[in-house]
């Protein structure tokens, strides 16, 4: 099974979320990984069928998401304050 999968530097999700959730609903992306998002604790992009795991920064720009369908088994590691791993268990042929 191929995974597909997005990545995207979006300088600012929140100007761009109808170009982001058209261009989702579009594809069959299985991972989207973004930085740069800019999202405060407060603000909510939601995408039915995706998890989300974020980690936003608090005072100046800069932020993580990254999004995955239901069926993925993930679980978010924080390693440090501005890194974050995702560990991703999936069903997948490595070729």
């Amino acid at each position: 099974m191929a995974v597909s999968l997005m990545q995207w530097n979006a300088n600012g999700l929140l100007s761009k979320q109808s170009e982001f959730k058209q261009h989702v609903a579009n594809n069959d992306y299985d991972v989207i990984c973004i930085q740069e998002t800019f999202l405060k604790q407060n603000k909510q992009i939601r995408i039915p069928g995706y998890d989300t795991f974020r980690s936003d920064r608090l005072e100046a720009k800069g932020g993580l998401m990254e999004r995955q369908r239901t069926i993925i088994e993930a679980n978010m590691y924080s390693i440090s304050v501005m890194l974050v791993r995702y560990s991703l268990t999936a069903k997948m042929a490595v070729f």
